[in-house]
């Protein structure tokens, strides 16, 4: 960064212009490019990661987003301190610069454009910023969809294979119970432990609070 700048900086003083104004100006000219460029990384970002809403989300897709959301951050602040710069600027160079009238012309109209130039950047950060918001909800509203519809699997499978250890508790157990001194007592366990998963899985099916 340090070293784009002072590259900038050294090709503006081989330049000549007929004030300082309009040497500064042509340096805040400059400046504002990286600024579209990083504006487009992004975008192109954000449509991409835009687009996976359909696909699987990955940790990199997420770490993506916040380093997104963290880069827009800062360059929507910097471009809110240029502003205020430039808004600072013109009544600057009309108090302390002695220009004649077409220079002052020029040098306030120059202004006038990048604050135009400033404000256009900033509103397209700002919609940018309002993309990855939105990738970003739409993102946690899919990822707590599918926790979701897990926690739905693991508490099913919980209620069904919860039975075969409650029917064999029971037949483990030194008490008298139903068929349980007939010679076929653990074939009558099983049809009653697989009668009792299949009245489960009916009742499940059945019931509205289960369904996806």
């Amino acid at each position: 960064h340090d070293e784009k700048q002072g590259k900038m900086l050294s090709d503006g003083a081989q330049v000549e212009y007929p004030s300082v104004v309009e040497h500064i100006i042509s340096i805040l000219f400059d400046t504002i490019s990286p600024y579209f460029d990083q504006l487009d990384v992004i975008s192109h970002k954000a449509e991409e990661l835009e687009g996976m809403h359909q696909r699987s989300i990955s940790n990199h897709s997420l770490d993506e987003l916040a380093a997104l959301k963290t880069s827009l951050v800062y360059l929507r602040s910097a471009t809110a301190g240029n502003l205020v710069a430039l808004q600072e600027l013109q009544p600057t160079i009309k108090t302390n610069v002695t220009l004649s009238s077409s220079l002052m012309q020029q040098s306030m109209a120059a202004i006038s454009d990048l604050l135009i130039e400033y404000k256009q950047c900033q509103t397209m950060f700002d919609v940018v910023g309002d993309v990855v918001s939105e990738t970003e909800s739409a993102f946690g509203n899919i990822l707590n969809n599918k926790l979701n519809q897990t926690m739905q699997f693991l508490t099913i499978w919980s209620l069904v294979l919860a039975i075969p250890p409650i029917v064999s508790g029971f037949y483990g157990m030194n008490v008298k119970l139903p068929l349980a001194s007939a010679d076929q007592a653990w074939f009558y366990t099983v049809v009653l432990t697989l009668l009792m998963v299949v009245v489960m899985i009916w009742y499940i099916k059945r019931d509205g609070r289960f369904r996806k």
